[in-house]
């Protein structure tokens, strides 16, 4: 009897052996099979990366003569925006003279005639210094001019510099010089070149 009993303990021992190599292989084929899974999706998800990036490479060597092309007319720009410049300023300052001058004719009183417009800059810091030189019959034509010339939208601090008696073929004429600065033709202040800078 006794060693029936145990045949029986080692038929026990071997079934539950058994079970425990059933359940690490069950186990073991899980792990597997979710390894599988795991590595089939990082394949996927690789190859979605690879197919996307060969995309994007595709993609970026279409659009390359376009962006040369933007890179070279940056340059062109770069090149004529001085000249762009410099005639802008021109046409400004010749839309300051049209300006004057039609203002000029319009407003000038009868008998009285301007003989000479000089204009000049000696520091930059300060606008353009305008003289207008002339003949009148009378004082009073002198004063209404210099008023009219101060309505000028160009012009600023209209003075006069002098007037005086001189003798002309058909009698005796009064000259006269009126001194004028231009508007915003002077240099722009140091402190505003440093806060845009």
């Amino acid at each position: 009897m006794p060693n029936i009993n145990l045949i029986q303990e080692q038929r026990l021992a071997a079934k539950r052996e058994e079970q425990k190599a059933r359940l690490f292989f069950m186990g073991f084929a899980a792990s597997a099979a979710l390894s599988l899974v795991v590595v089939g999706g990082l394949f996927v998800v690789t190859e979605r990366a690879s197919s996307e990036e060969a995309s994007l490479r595709a993609k970026a060597q279409r659009v390359q003569p376009i962006i040369d092309e933007i890179e070279a007319t940056n340059n062109e720009l770069a090149k004529v925006s001085p000249k762009l410049t410099t005639l802008e300023d021109a046409r400004k300052m010749t839309d300051k003279w049209v300006t004057i001058l039609d203002h000029l004719s319009s407003n000038t009183p009868e008998q009285t005639w301007l003989t000479s417009i000089r204009g000049q800059q000696g520091d930059p810091k300060n606008p353009i210094g305008l003289t207008f030189a002339g003949l009148s019959t009378r004082q009073e034509l002198i004063g209404e001019f210099m008023l009219r010339l101060q309505e000028c939208p160009e012009l600023e601090t209209v003075n006069l510099k002098f007037s005086q008696e001189k003798p002309v073929a058909s009698g005796s004429q009064i000259e006269f010089q009126i001194d004028s600065g231009l508007k915003d033709t002077q240099e722009e202040k140091e402190t505003v070149k440093e806060e845009t800078s």
